[in-house]
């Protein structure tokens, strides 16, 4: 049965308007990252007399600090895939818009399967303001949706998905909030047919965003295109390459971070 699927969060809140875009949903917090890493790396190297466990601690955060760098390098990969085999359906979420005609960011993440909110490969993520029922927001703010994909071979198809059902629940926020509340009342007992009710048309349009992945991917390997990695793979050669930060020996965080593509 197929596990990536729709969820929406309603909420109240006070929206601000944005400029529409894809975006990399663990950029705002990277400064801060590196900074925590930079400052972890200095002390385990400066502080000659810290105990066992206080030692162990903080390579325990360092290594956190090192997978958030590391899946924050593996989605921008995983964008520029999407960029690169469908540059139709990449400028089309990247110039999402609302009902009223206001550009809607569109925030991805690939996770850890133990870090996901909930237990599906894929998942979108919407509010609506009681206020401007047409407005969308996500954790990242206002005027945005936000999406969680696990580290899996097929990250990129299920990204599809999840962009399938944001095509139109952005545009459609108001009148789908009202049919994912008759059709979805026991969304906390069973989360299996969200998205994907027969009447669902987000869920007809994220298979349909699916069946383009593969007519696109096969289109762009038959012009001769080095075969797409799988994000399983990316992910093993990125944290080969920040396996180094471990140790407290790293260059610099600018360059090993990576920048937009």
């Amino acid at each position: 049965m197929k596990t990536s699927l729709l969820l929406i969060v309603l909420f109240i809140f006070s929206v601000g308007c944005l400029f529409g875009k894809i975006r990399n949903g663990y950029e705002a917090q990277l400064q801060r990252t590196k900074q925590s890493l930079q400052k972890l790396t200095s002390q385990l190297a400066a502080e000659r007399n810290l105990s066992f466990l206080q030692r162990q601690t903080i390579k325990t955060e360092i290594k956190n600090l090192i997978n958030i760098i590391s899946c924050y390098e593996l989605t921008l990969e995983l964008i520029d895939q999407l960029r690169i085999v469908s540059p139709d359906v990449y400028n089309e979420i990247d110039n999402i818009k609302d009902r009223r005609g206001r550009l809607t960011d569109v925030f991805i993440k690939l996770i850890p399967k133990e870090q996901a909110r909930i237990q599906l490969e894929g998942a979108s993520f919407f509010a609506q303001s009681p206020l401007d029922e047409d407005a969308n927001r996500s954790e990242h703010g206002g005027y945005s949706v936000s999406v969680n994909i696990w580290i899996v071979h097929n990250a990129l198809q299920l990204l599809y998905h999840e962009l399938g059902h944001i095509k139109y629940v952005v545009p459609n926020l108001a009148s789908y909030s009202k049919f994912y509340k008759k059709h979805y009342p026991n969304r906390a007992i069973s989360v299996n047919p969200i998205g994907h009710h027969s009447r669902d048309q987000s869920g007809k349009l994220a298979y349909a965003f699916e069946k383009k992945f593969f007519e696109d991917k096969k289109n762009y390997l038959r012009m001769g295109a080095i075969r797409l990695e799988t994000a399983l793979s990316i992910m093993q050669k990125i944290r080969r390459n920040n396996r180094n930060l471990e140790t407290g020996v790293h260059p610099e965080l600018s360059y090993m971070m990576g920048s937009s593509k």
